[in-house]
């Protein structure tokens, strides 16, 4: 039986989505787009915004956000 090596880079993420985004970023992009579906609650609006606000923040940070060339996972 034949054997071949393929290369498989464990530092750096495969970029999926146009050369440019990962699955894992692209996964965070979408929670922080499903944030807004806070505003179907019947909160006020200075509390939708803020929770909104927050919560994009945050995804968008673990999706881009590196420290020291690693970035922010959750396992």
């Amino acid at each position: 039986m034949r054997v071949f090596k393929v290369p498989y880079d464990i530092k750096r993420e495969e970029k999926i989505f146009g050369g440019y985004l990962s699955l894992r970023q692209v996964t965070y992009l979408m929670l922080s787009a499903s944030s807004l579906s806070i505003l179907a609650t019947p909160l006020l609006m200075s509390f939708k915004i803020l929770f909104i606000a927050l919560i994009s923040i945050f995804f968008l940070l673990c999706s881009f956000f590196k420290v020291n060339e690693l970035s922010i996972t959750f396992d």
